[in-house]
């Protein structure tokens, strides 16, 4: 009888380790995972005390579930925490479903890897993950909207997860270096260097934007592929300095500038191109460039001919529309017998039918 009664205390006290609900009735530990319940939590300092007891105890990874509205969530209540994994998916009235700017910045969090927003929240704000270095992986299942610097300089991010965002601000995911995965297929406006300097992210497939706005993919030295089938605007130095960079595709843009120094990119298909800004081509080794389109082609001064950083047209093979012959009736006009188009020389000037 006694071995019996023995048994039954050590199966308990084991449970009691494995398992325990927290004086504060809104937590639940297990090892180094905890549930936090805010529906039995009578404030928001009563969730940070939890929090910061189940911190105390180890606890690195949480899932929160239950009504924000009912504590109120304004400020972070895992700031200064070793928090390294947080599942906010079940968390329901999300104050305006959005997460506030700075929310998650990185000199509190210094050791967050993984975030799961809440379903219901539909904006990230200004800076809200800045410089969360050692964030690996984000989802927001239904944000639509991430505003300037979100994720700027978050430099262990790998693979950022937004299947319905519409807009980014600009700069929202500049220097994160380790990202590799971008997954918007909604996306249809960005700000000014929206990933820049991502410097580990060798392909981007937006079918819907519609802009690729200044330095929107600027030194982006893993980037080989890029297809933006919907974008009618590439603007300055969007894919400048991409290295690696060997296949786009932009059937529909109308004006394109800035594949400054893109090292890999050899052939180029502008096929509805009228205008090419005044950045071009110096450095990029094209050996074949499209510009098909019907219509007079505006060009900048520095669009072929920047002494300082030489493009090399003369190895070059150009296709031009043939309304750009010699009595075709639009400019630039192409001279056939000695390749010379836009007031430099090609290797060949071919026309399209």
């Amino acid at each position: 009888m006694r071995k019996t009664l023995m048994g039954v205390g050590a199966c308990l006290l084991f449970v009691l380790t494995a398992c325990t609900k927290d004086c504060l009735r809104c937590v639940e530990v297990y090892g180094d995972e905890a549930t936090i319940y805010l529906d039995d939590a009578g404030s928001s300092a009563e969730v940070r005390e939890a929090i910061l007891d189940a911190d105390s105890k180890g606890v690195v990874s949480y899932t929160v579930i239950g009504s924000a509205a009912r504590v109120g969530l304004s400020s972070n209540p895992f700031a200064d925490t070793r928090v390294e994994s947080l599942d906010l998916k079940s968390v329901t009235s999300w104050p305006a479903r959005a997460i506030p700017g700075a929310y998650f910045y990185g000199e509190s969090f210094p050791c967050l890897e993984n975030v799961i927003l809440p379903d219901e929240v539909q904006s990230i704000g200004r800076s809200a993950f800045y410089h969360c270095d050692r964030l690996k992986n984000v989802e927001g299942t239904n944000v639509t909207n991430i505003e300037d610097g979100a994720f700027l300089g978050c430099a262990d991010l790998q693979s950022a997860v937004f299947p319905n965002v519409i807009t980014l601000g600009s700069n929202v995911f500049s220097h994160c270096i380790s990202l590799v995965s971008a997954e918007m297929p909604e996306l249809r406006t960005t700000g000014n260097n929206t990933f820049d300097s991502c410097t580990s992210l060798k392909s981007i497939d937006f079918p819907k934007l519609e802009v690729a706005y200044l330095s929107f993919c600027f030194a982006c030295t893993g980037l080989e592929f890029v297809n933006l089938p919907s974008a009618r605007k590439i603007e300055g130095d969007a894919f400048s300095m991409c290295s690696s960079l060997k296949d786009i595709y932009v059937p529909e843009a109308r004006y394109v500038s800035g594949f400054l120094a893109c090292t890999s990119l050899t052939r180029l298909s502008l096929q509805n191109v009228n205008d090419l800004g005044n950045i071009g081509f110096s450095e990029t080794p094209l050996e074949y460039l499209e510009l098909s389109a019907s219509g007079n082609i505006t060009y900048g001064e520095y669009t072929f001919a920047n002494s300082l950083q030489p493009f090399a047209s003369e190895n070059c093979v150009l296709v031009l529309n043939a309304d750009k012959r010699p009595g075709g009736g639009c400019t630039p006009v192409a001279d056939p017998e000695t390749n010379t188009w836009a007031g430099v020389r090609w290797k060949q000037i071919l026309f399209a039918d």
